[in-house]
């Protein structure tokens, strides 16, 4: 039924080619039509026969009609998806332009449209997890060549797999590779989060190295004046106002704050939150107006909004296409945690966030205490020493997260590259550096190793 179902996907696709009809177009112009897998609610046991529609992409443009090339699958994470890498600058079309790859890519169950509930009930998020989203991958990747096969009129056709990630897609495409080593060939790890970590204060001991002593000096200071108004009852109405903030508790208005300074850097865009905070500190200007105005005009819709740091939004469980706190923060308090606590020395986050701090988020979000085993998750996915082979792990110098990675190799066929640069953050070889990789180099040298290893690899 799931091959008969991709193969008529594949027909229409390949008819739209041929009668020149546009879905695929160029770059950020092209449009991508979706369609719907029927993925298993529960791939382990065996009498459950229930079944969910998962939305998938496909991207045909680099595909040549008739020959065997090998199959991309671009893995995604904690988000909704709108279509198929498509722009001529990510590095994964790159990738399927060298091997005239089609690109296909799955939505993450529980996110996007891809719900097997209608609500986000603890009961039902029990299948939301590590292990459920790499069946899924496991499943539609292999019905999708053998359809591939079927289409094209290739039954002996190979079609080698190989896959990419960024995150915790990243971390996926490594699981994926440990866990399914006879179903691909190859894998791209990009800031791959593959160490769940319990007191994960090295993401905030990061940003004061990625932006320099004098940024962290205004930041430590802006922070410092920001907490005092908060604590000041007279003041924390006002001043939550001015950050779009005022559904939120004080501790949880921390939390964002720390977020706000994170992924400004994580994302490489620090430039966007040091230059406004120094030139205000020279002009003796108000801290926290510069803050807040970084925090509207910057973060504030582009990377989140303090409506999503409200208790009373991770409890909701409604079933919002846009929405992915309840669920991302369901995997953080279940298995991989990533708790980002405040350094106990020179933290730019609160001390309001600590371990405490987040065994209340978890039980008032989920209830019966619930708490993630990270021991647990890194027995069986290996940690930041995955038992694989094949996977190219990257990441950026500046990144936070990539503590969370690995940025030393362990092993031969596991080689590991980190792009040394100012704004080298997240995902940087597939995305780039939104405020300019200086220098570019770096970025470069990269794309090209793991092109070079992709390819020996699909060659073994």
């Amino acid at each position: 039924m799931k091959r008969n179902q991709i193969l008529s996907v594949l027909l229409f696709i390949f008819v739209l080619q041929v009668f020149g009809a546009r879905y695929f177009l160029e770059d950020e112009k092209a449009t991508f039509p979706e369609f719907i897998f029927q993925q298993k609610v529960d791939h382990f046991t065996k009498s459950d026969s229930r079944t969910f529609g998962q939305r998938y992409f496909v991207n045909l443009q680099h595909y040549v009609n008739g020959t065997d090339a090998p199959i991309l699958l671009y893995i995604n994470g904690e988000g909704m998806i709108s279509g198929p890498p498509s722009r001529s600058d990510d590095f994964i079309v790159q990738l399927a332009m060298q091997h005239k790859s089609p690109i296909i890519t799955l939505e993450h169950r529980f996110y996007g449209k891809s719900h097997p509930f209608t609500e986000l009930s603890v009961q039902n998020l029990q299948y939301l997890s590590v292990a459920q989203a790499l069946e899924d991958l496991n499943t539609f990747v292999l019905s999708f060549r053998d359809s591939l096969r079927s289409q094209q009129k290739l039954p002996n056709a190979k079609f080698h797999i190989y896959h990419a990630g960024v995150s915790y897609s990243g971390a996926l495409s490594a699981w994926f590779r440990y866990k399914y080593p006879t179903t691909t060939k190859a894998a791209l790890s990009s800031s791959g989060v593959v160490n769940a970590i319990l007191y994960f204060d090295k993401f905030d001991a990061q940003i004061p190295l990625a932006v320099g002593g004098e940024c962290t000096k205004v930041l430590r200071e802006a922070m410092f004046k920001l907490e005092l108004r908060i604590l000041n009852p007279s003041l924390n109405a006002q001043t939550k106002q001015k950050f779009l903030a005022s559904m939120l508790n004080d501790r949880d208005f921390s939390l964002m704050m720390g977020d706000v300074t994170g992924e400004l850097v994580q994302y490489g865009e620090q430039d966007s939150l040091c230059l406004p905070l120094i030139d205000a500190w020279n002009k003796k200007e108000d801290l926290v107006d510069a803050l807040a105005g970084v925090t509207v005009k910057s973060w504030n819709k582009k990377f989140g909004e303090a409506y999503q740091y409200s208790v009373d939004h991770l409890k909701n469980t409604t079933v919002v296409y846009e929405w992915a706190d309840r669920q991302w923060w369901w995997q953080c308090c279940s298995e991989l945690a990533y708790f980002q606590v405040a350094p106990k020395v020179g933290s730019i986050r609160s001390q309001m966030i600590n371990m405490d701090y987040f065994r209340n988020l978890c039980n008032s979000a989920f209830g019966n205490n619930q708490w993630p085993n990270t021991t647990q998750t890194n027995l069986i996915y290996g940690g930041d020493k995955t038992p694989t082979t094949k996977v190219f792990f990257e990441n950026g110098s500046q990144d936070p997260w990539k503590w969370a990675s690995v940025t030393k190799q362990f092993a031969k066929e596991l080689p590991v590259f980190v792009e040394e640069c100012h704004n080298c953050g997240h995902g940087t070889i597939v995305r780039g550096c939104p405020g300019g990789c200086k220098p570019s180099a770096p970025l470069g040298v990269a794309r090209r190793y793991v092109s070079k290893m992709i390819d020996q690899w699909l060659k073994e």
